[in-house]
């Protein structure tokens, strides 16, 4: 006795599945982007282990005499591993930049005052 509906929901189940999957976006592509031009720099220190920044901002991080401009245009990517995303040997420890969707919580935006 066969069940071919059985079988036929296995395979869409499949290849839903794999749709899934391939729809996926590599997290590492889409977390943010390096930039070519800064709104400001934040100086990043031994001392330092989070920053505040806002959604699409593009900040200059400046650590040793190096510096490297970094854009946060990601809503669905927060906090963001500084460490992880900084070239190699920029920060020697971790650092957590925390992304608020609304700038005027960091007084950089005069739009934002009443």
């Amino acid at each position: 006795m066969t069940y071919p509906h059985l079988l036929r929901m296995a395979n869409l189940a499949t290849c839903a599945i794999l749709l899934c999957a391939c729809a996926a976006p590599d997290r590492a592509a889409v977390i943010d982007s390096p930039s070519n031009s800064a709104m400001y720099a934040l100086e990043l220190t031994p001392a330092t282990r989070t920053v505040n920044v806002a959604l699409g901002d593009h900040v200059t991080f400046v650590s040793g005499g190096r510096s490297f401009v970094y854009s946060f245009d990601d809503p669905n990517y927060w906090p963001v591993q500084l460490d992880r995303v900084l070239p190699p040997g920029m920060v020697d420890h971790q650092v957590t930049a925390y992304v608020s969707p609304y700038r005027k919580f960091f007084g950089r935006d005069s739009r934002s005052r009443n």
